[in-house]
């Protein structure tokens, strides 16, 4: 799920490649699709990769049932 601008510019676009470092890297860094706002969010990981290294017998499970679906 990606977060929303608060200035009503729609949904926000991921930053590529830019984590928080708090709290270890768990969450995704936002920025506005709109060119003159500068406004940035943070919001909890999605990605597969993350996923996968993290909790690997649950990333398993979920795509084996994905292939079932």
């Amino acid at each position: 799920m990606r977060p929303y601008c608060r200035f009503r510019h729609g949904r926000m676009i991921k930053t590529a490649g830019k984590f928080s470092k708090r709290d270890g890297g768990l969450r995704q860094y936002y920025h506005c699709r709109c060119g003159g706002c500068g406004y940035t969010s943070l919001a909890a990981r999605d990605d597969d990769e993350f996923f996968r290294d993290r909790f690997p017998e649950d990333w398993g499970l979920a795509m084996g049932h994905m292939k079932n679906a």
